[in-house]
């Protein structure tokens, strides 16, 4: 068996891994070189007895980049609840065709169930945290006296000491000129091979048809619609410099204490005139309130564009707990109308500003999970407002890309950064 997973035995020549054993899933690839477009069975057993099996069918953007056919070669198996139970078991995945294994498998460790219900749990009760779902450590009671002490020992400078700060007060910093203009430039080139068809990667969109949120391989068809381009970090080089820049590199890991980890990319060529929310609501997280979100203006924004706006210190605000007890908005969720009318009402009542960002070429905003933001309702409908938005979570946590679905395969940018995406059928 070579390192990347072959099998030569005469009759096959498969290339397959065991990539992950997660939360009660199993997930991988298998792949046939001689036949590209066919797709491998495989079967999963614990201990000697076979549990699962299928097609390893599902697409993943990483597996297409490498040149595995059309990157539909992923798959993904739950496991039966009785057997996560936490008693230690052998896993095995085997290529049903030759019995086989893939590389990584057997794999002997601990099934422990895991559901999000339970990791949420982790989160009621944190001392010192504003919020009973817990938070970075600028959500600390003590967030302040930290910062001075960080600046203290040498570990910050006088402008980091303030932009900490201004995140702990008002749950956002705005880096002026963060992103190259060559940079801008250089992915508007890439976005508009996308729109005319002509680029090599396959990139989707998101819009919604009533109620119903779709995605579609962008195109020319798209251009001049309100959607918004799905995790161009992905497919893009020059976009993972431009999340990545140095100054938000920096500043996300003084907040992460970690390296960070982007977990979505989102971009826009028109104001969304999305409704404030927060991103705590819809954007999960393994730990719902430990992530962040930037956004880089891509040309100069103009009044009447649909242009950012948030409320500012909302970071601050009580939870919003739907149900009675979820951070997380339930799909179908009848409360989305009196949770923002809530965000609104309790933004007024503590006198917060309602803020614009008027941003320039190369200008970023980062905001916390908390903070209300949304796109202002424009009326000239002629105005692009061109901006990419990134969101981050520290590199020991994950995006949770469906419920209880297994984490994603995560590549390092740098030191302090690395990245992953949902996977896309």
């Amino acid at each position: 068996m070579s390192q990347d997973g072959r099998l030569s035995d005469g009759v096959s020549a498969y290339e397959g891994f065991l990539d992950s054993i997660e939360d009660g899933w199993v997930y991988g690839w298998a792949f046939n070189p001689a036949s590209p477009s066919a797709r491998v069975h495989v079967e999963v057993s614990i201990d000697g007895e076979t549990v699962a099996s299928g097609p390893a069918e599902r697409y993943r953007a990483d597996l297409d980049r490498s040149g595995k056919g059309d990157g539909r070669c992923a798959f993904e198996f739950k496991l039966p609840q009785a057997l996560l139970d936490g008693a230690s078991r052998t896993v095995r995945i085997v290529y049903r065709d030759s019995g086989r294994d893939l590389s990584g498998s057997p794999r002997s460790l601990a099934l422990g169930a895991c559901s999000v219900a339970a990791k949420l749990s982790e989160f009621i009760t944190h001392v010192g945290y504003r919020s009973r779902f817990g938070g970075l450590w600028t959500d600390l009671d003590s967030a302040e006296e930290l910062i001075e002490g960080k600046r203290m020992l040498g570990w910050i400078s006088a402008e980091e000491t303030d932009l900490l700060n201004a995140w702990v007060r008002d749950g956002f910093v705005i880096i002026p000129g963060a992103i190259s203009h060559d940079l801008i430039d250089s992915l508007d080139r890439q976005v508009e091979q996308i729109w005319s068809g002509a680029s090599p990667h396959r990139c989707l969109v998101e819009y919604w048809e009533g109620s119903i949120r779709t995605e579609k391989p962008a195109g020319p068809e798209f251009k001049d619609k309100a959607v918004k381009l799905l995790d161009l970090h992905g497919v893009s080089e020059v976009a993972r410099q431009i999340i990545f820049s140095k100054r938000i590199e920096r500043f996300l890991t003084l907040l992460f204490e970690r390296p960070a980890l982007a977990t979505q990319t989102l971009y826009f060529r028109w104001g969304s005139r999305q409704e404030m929310h927060q991103d705590s609501a819809f954007v999960k997280m393994s730990s719902p309130l430990q992530f962040a979100a930037s956004w880089i203006a891509l040309e100069d924004i103009s009044p009447d564009s649909g242009e950012l706006e948030f409320y500012v210190g909302s970071h601050r605000l009580e939870d919003y707990l739907f149900s009675g007890n979820s951070k997380w908005m339930p799909a179908n969720s009848g409360e989305y109308r009196s949770y923002v009318d809530s965000l609104h009402k309790r933004s007024a009542e503590r006198g917060l500003a309602r803020r614009r960002f008027l941003a320039k070429k190369g200008d970023v905003l980062l905001w916390s999970a908390d903070l209300a933001h949304g796109g202002s309702t424009y009326t000239d409908k002629g105005i692009t407002r061109k901006s990419l938005v990134t969101h981050y979570c520290p590199v020991s946590c994950r995006p949770i890309y469906g419920l209880d679905a297994p984490s994603t395969p995560r590549h390092q940018f740098t030191t302090g950064a690395y990245y992953t995406s949902a996977p896309r059928g």
